[in-house]
């Protein structure tokens, strides 16, 4: 039988070495070195699909989405242009709204704006955007829609002036 107070000196070796912190795994017997090297290979495993895991994650929010913006919705007297920007998640909403207003020449008190998906159908009434949470909700809508079927999707944020409608 192992000594437990060998086993654990064991084991802190190997967690040492696991987390870089020794430079070699400590010495045992065969077995334990087989025990050992496989708990590394499945350790390294785990820390690779993390990685990857934390990679993809980070992609997918610096990934940019278009915005449609329009211009001169305030104006009835002329037609609405529009004006595409792309954002990416990681960008702060604060930013984001101050330029869509920016564009649109519309105050920061502003309330009538709204969003919807450039695939919808134009029946549908467009979602309300006036808080962060309206942003996120935007990208989390536009990321579903990317991925929904076989190939990738071009799908836009279309920003509406509501009150036009």
């Amino acid at each position: 039988m192992v000594n437990s107070s060998a086993c654990q000196r064991t084991h802190a070796q190997t967690a040492a070495f696991l987390l870089s912190l020794h430079s070699e795994l400590p010495n045992a017997n065969e077995e334990g070195v087989n025990n050992r090297m496989h708990r590394v290979r499945h350790f390294s495993k785990g820390m690779n699909e993390e990685v990857s895991t934390t990679t993809q994650q980070h992609h997918t929010q610096l990934e940019k989405i278009k915005f449609r913006v329009p211009l001169h919705t305030m104006d009835i007297n002329q037609m609405a242009t529009y004006v595409d920007q792309s954002y990416s998640k990681s960008d702060c909403c604060l930013d984001i709204f101050d330029a869509i207003r920016a564009m649109m020449d519309v105050p920061k008190s502003y309330q009538h704006l709204g969003w919807c998906l450039s695939t919808a159908r134009h029946i549908n009434l467009p979602h309300q955007l006036l808080t962060s949470l309206d942003i996120d909700s935007a990208f989390k809508a536009a990321r579903a829609e990317q991925s929904s079927g076989r190939k990738k999707k071009r799908v836009a944020i279309e920003i509406v002036n509501t009150a036009c409608f």
